[in-house]
């Protein structure tokens, strides 16, 4: 071939092919020092270009190499069609190399996924961009199985696309265990709309039956004026176990209870109706309680109350200040309730009464407490419970209540 100047634009279409017919030796046939200035400069940028063209090319047959040991590897033409894959690929697919060669990708398709998904997939990475995602394909004898894989173009030294490379990686198990969890959050869910349905179920039943039972000791006070100071006694009682369940069913959603707001409800006098000249204060630290603690708490407070009524102010002046007391406060090691009244104290023949040995059981059997009640004026019932093993939590500021 010879050489002409005017050609130029093709030899450089020629060099970027790898396909430039001249080299060195050709310069000796031109007799033009120009001409021969011009080939020079053509001829060594053919060089350098093949030169780099064989390092690309080293370099990516070691990435391919390297690759090709680590993963599930599939390269395709522009078509689709597997041009090559190594052994991993074909035990991820169940197909023998053979079997892949020449087919397209299609024949590893599930029916988990849409038309549009593969063509969203196809026109991203012929328009040369990278596609990441999760595939759920169907090996040779049926079976499912789920890859996480990146698609991406591979181009020439020019920019254009030449073939496809999939790199699969098997996150069969991992989907598996995905949906394990998936269905056990659901079957949780559910249960707990059961269990939330139950309880206002529940709740609705005790209140109800709790208002009939009620009603019903109403009407039996009214023809039996002999008992009315009994029916009233029973009457508060339910009014207060009532009372507990409210602030229970309302405040334990979380786990925890409000301690203040429990022990408000329980010692309001509203509940006992002898009491209502009684004179009380509330003063606690923000103290939260599961719902067992908070329950045998109220039932020792309740039976507090009721102790007060029937013995603290017996003998005692009708125009005297009647009082009660309740301190609610937390410690490092232990939880502190303080019940006092301002009555004529415990006597000896009712230290040992039904709620008396209530109290202490619950305390000390219920609640692994200790009950204190020391020898001063009045009553006062010291109730210390560890926070060894107690669901407790705490913030520092106090609540304060009284009745006037």
């Amino acid at each position: 071939m010879i050489f002409n100047r005017g050609h130029i634009t093709d030899y450089l279409s020629l060099i970027l092919h790898g396909d430039f017919p001249f080299s060195i030796d050709s310069l000796s046939q031109l007799e033009n020092d120009e001409d021969r200035e011009l080939l020079y400069g053509l001829v060594c940028l053919s060089e350098d270009l093949e030169y780099y063209r064989k390092n690309i090319n080293k370099k990516l047959n070691n990435f391919k190499s390297t690759i090709f040991n680590s993963s599930a590897i599939a390269i395709s033409n522009l078509k689709g069609e597997v041009i090559e894959c190594n052994d991993a690929f074909s035990i991820l697919t169940g197909y023998s190399k053979t079997e892949l060669i020449g087919n397209n990708f299609s024949l590893l398709k599930s029916a988990n996924h849409t038309k549009d998904f593969f063509e969203e997939l196809w026109a991203k990475i012929t328009n040369g961009d990278i596609w990441e995602g999760e595939i759920q394909n169907q090996k040779q004898n049926g079976e499912k199985y789920w890859i996480k894989a990146l698609i991406f173009p591979m181009k020439d030294i020019r920019g254009e696309i030449q073939e496809f490379w999939s790199i699969n990686q098997d996150i069969t198990i991992t989907k598996k265990l995905e949906k394990e969890l998936i269905d056990k959050n659901d079957q949780l869910f559910e249960a707990i709309q059961s269990k939330e349905l139950l309880m206002k179920e529940m709740h609705h039943r005790v209140k109800n039956n709790l208002q009939l039972i009620v009603s019903m000791l109403q009407i039996m006070q009214s023809d039996n004026p002999d008992n009315e100071h009994l029916f009233t006694k029973i009457i508060n009682r339910i009014n207060s176990i009532s009372s507990v369940h409210e602030t229970l069913y309302k405040e334990s959603e979380n786990g925890l209870i409000e301690l203040s707001k429990y022990v408000e409800n329980i010692i309001n006098i509203d509940n006992y109706t002898e009491l209502r000249d009684i004179h009380y204060s509330i003063n606690t630290d923000k103290i939260y309680l599961s719902a067992d603690i908070c329950t045998y708490l109220g039932i020792v407070l309740n039976e507090l109350i009721t102790n007060s009524f029937k013995h603290a102010w017996t003998n005692s002046n009708s125009e005297e200040r009647r009082e009660i007391s309740l301190t609610c406060k937390i410690f490092p090691l232990h939880i502190s309730v303080i019940y006092s009244d301002n009555g004529s104290g415990v006597q000896s023949s009712d230290k040992k009464n039904l709620g008396s040995m209530l109290i202490e059981t619950l305390v000390q059997g219920q609640m692994s407490g200790e009950l204190i009640i020391p020898t001063k004026d009045g009553y006062e019932a010291q109730i210390r419970i560890p926070r060894d093993n107690l669901q407790v939590d705490s913030i520092s500021t106090s609540s304060n209540y009284q009745n006037n």
